[in-house]
C-alpha cells in the first residue's frame, strides 16, 4: 500500500497489492485496485509494433503464456487438455516464462507445435513476437501470479485473448475478452466482478490430469482413529483470521477432534507457531493441531487417508488441493461466497459431484454441518469408497470430454 501511494503509476507495486487483497477477508476493494493497476501498464505506439495478420481459416492457431510450465498445479490442469486438444485440427503455442525447466517442461513441451522461452524478452520485443505468429487466441495462463506477462495484453497480441486456469478472479486487463469459468464457479450473476466477459464451459471450468495422480496413487484407505480428524492442505495465505476463528469453533464443539493443516510453508518455525498461537488464541489446545510441512507426492495423498472431512477456506476456496481431495474421496466442506471475487470453486467442485450438502450458506451453517457430518464416523470411512468412484467418473477427471468442451470454447470465442 505504501509503494503505491508513494508512486500511484508503479506497476508491480499495484499487481502486489492485488494479489494480497485477493486473499483477504474483504476483498470488496479488487477491482478498484485492479483498475489502478490497469492504468499503470504502459502502451506502446502501434507504430513501434507489427501488426499481426488476420490467422487462416484453416487451422486454429492458439497461444498460451504462462511462468508455470513446470511442477506447478496449473501444470496438472494442462497434460491431460493439451494431450488430447493437439488430436483437433489446432497449432499450439507456449511462450514460456520461466527459465526453471523440469520433467514436467520436458513432459508439457511434447504437446505444442511451437515453444518460445521468452523471460528475457522486453513487453515490447515479447507482443512482436507474438504478432509475428499470428494467433487466432491468446490465453494467460499466470493472472497475478510470479512470472505473469499480463502486461503485454494491453496492445493486443491476438484478435481474442483470454485468461484461463492460472488466476481464478479478474485481471483487470480491458483488452482481456474472456475469463473461462462454468455455471457454478463463474455464475453470470458475478459478471459485475469481472472486466472479461464470463465465458461458461458446460460442466466444470478446469479438469485435473488423473495421469500425474495416478502413477503413484496411494489406496483409499479407511482411518482406525476413533475421533474426526478435519483436514485443510491449502496455502497458508488463504487462512485467514475469519477462517481460524469459525475453523476453532468447530474444534471446541466437537470433542477429541483434531485438525491436520498440511503447507510446505510449514517448515518454516516462525510461521507453524504464528498458527499455533492464533488457535491457541481462540482456545485451541495445540494436541488438537496436526501441522506438516513439504513432503513427496506420494505421501502428501496419502495424507487424505488420514482426514475425514476437508474443511475449505473462505473468501477463496481451495484450488488443486479440492481436485486432489476429491480423487482421494475425502468430501469438502464448502461455503458460498457472495462477497469474494474469486470463483467459487468449492461450489463448482461439489455441485460437480453431486455433494450439494456440502455446500453451507453462510458462517453459521458451515459450523452446524461440519458438527452434523461428524456425528457419524462409520458414514464418513463408508462415504470415502463412494465418493472415490464418483469423482473418478465425473467431469472433474474426465480430460477427453473437457477437451472437446475446451475446443467447442475456442471454435466461439475466436472472431
Amino acid at each position: 500500500t505504501k509503494a503505491v501511494e508513494i508512486q500511484p503509476d508503479h506497476p508491480l507495486a499495484n499487481a502486489n497489492l492485488l494479489f494480497n487483497t485477493c486473499w483477504s477477508n474483504n476483498n470488496n476493494k479488487y477491482l478498484k485496485i485492479a483498475k489502478k493497476y490497469y492504468e499503470a501498464i504502459p502502451k506502446y505506439d502501434e507504430k513501434e509494433l507489427i501488426n499481426y495478420k488476420a490467422p487462416s481459416k484453416k487451422i486454429l492457431k492458439v497461444g498460451f503464456i504462462s511462468g508455470d510450465f513446470r511442477n506447478h498445479s496449473v501444470m496438472f490442469f494442462l497434460l491431460e487438455t493439451l494431450k488430447y486438444l493437439r488430436k483437433k485440427e489446432i497449432k499450439l503455442f507456449a511462450y514460456s516464462n520461466n527459465s526453471n525447466e523440469d520433467d514436467f517442461t520436458k513432459l508439457i513441451k511434447q504437446y505444442f507445435d511451437n515453444w518460445k522461452l521468452v523471460i528475457h524478452k522486453t513487453d515490447k520485443d515479447l507482443i512482436n513476437l507474438i504478432r509475428k505468429d499470428n494467433l487466432d487466441i491468446l490465453f494467460d495462463l499466470s493472472g497475478h501470479t510470479a512470472n505473469n506477462r499480463l502486461t503485454v495484453f494491453k496492445n493486443r497480441c491476438a484478435p481474442v485473448q483470454a485468461t484461463w486456469c492460472g488466476w481464478l478472479a479478474s485481471t483487470g486487463v480491458k483488452e482481456i475478452d474472456y475469463i473461462i469459468g462454468d455455471k457454478y464457479a463463474t455464475p453470470l450473476s458475478d459478471q459485475i466482478k469481472f472486466t472479461e466477459k464470463i465465458y461458461q464451459l458446460k460442466k466444470i471450468w478446469q479438469c485435473s490430469s488423473i495421469s500425474n495422480l495416478d502413477f503413484k496413487v496411494p489406496f483409499v484407505q479407511k482411518n482406525d482413529e476413533k475421533h474426526v480428524i478435519f483436514g485443510s492442505f491449502v496455502n497458508t495465505i488463504k487462512i485467514n483470521e475469519t477462517v481460524v476463528n469459525v475453523w476453532s469453533k468447530i474444534l471446541n464443539q466437537i470433542p477429541n477432534s483434531k485438525l491436520f493443516l498440511k503447507c510446505n510453508s510449514f517448515d518454516i518455525p516462525e510461521i507453524r507457531k504464528k498458527f499455533i498461537k492464533k488457535f491457541d488464541n481462540n482456545k485451541v489446545n495445540k494436541n488438537q493441531l496436526i501441522i506438516e510441512g513439504k513432503s513427496s507426492m506420494v505421501e502428501y495423498l496419502d495424507c487424505y487417508n488420514k482426514i475425514d472431512i476437508v474443511l475449505d477456506t473462505f473468501p477463496v476456496g481451495g484450488g488443486a488441493p479440492g481436485f486432489e481431495a476429491s480423487y482421494m474421496g475425502v468430501p469438502i466442506l464448502t461455503k458460498i461466497n457472495e462477497d469474494s471475487f474469486q470463483f467459487r470453486i468449492g461450489e463448482s467442485i461439489n455441485k460437480n459431484l453431486n455433494m450439494s450438502e456440502w455446500i453451507a450458506r453462510d458462517q453459521d451453517d458451515y459450523v452446524q454441518k461440519a458438527v452434523k457430518f461428524s456425528e457419524n464416523k462409520n458414514h464418513l470411512i463408508n462415504l470415502k469408497i463412494e465418493l472415490r468412484n464418483l469423482a473418478l467418473k465425473s467431469s472433474l477427471f474426465d480430460s477427453k470430454n473437457y477437451s472437446n468442451d475446451f475446443y467447442e470454447m475456442l471454435l466461439n470465442i475466436k472472431k
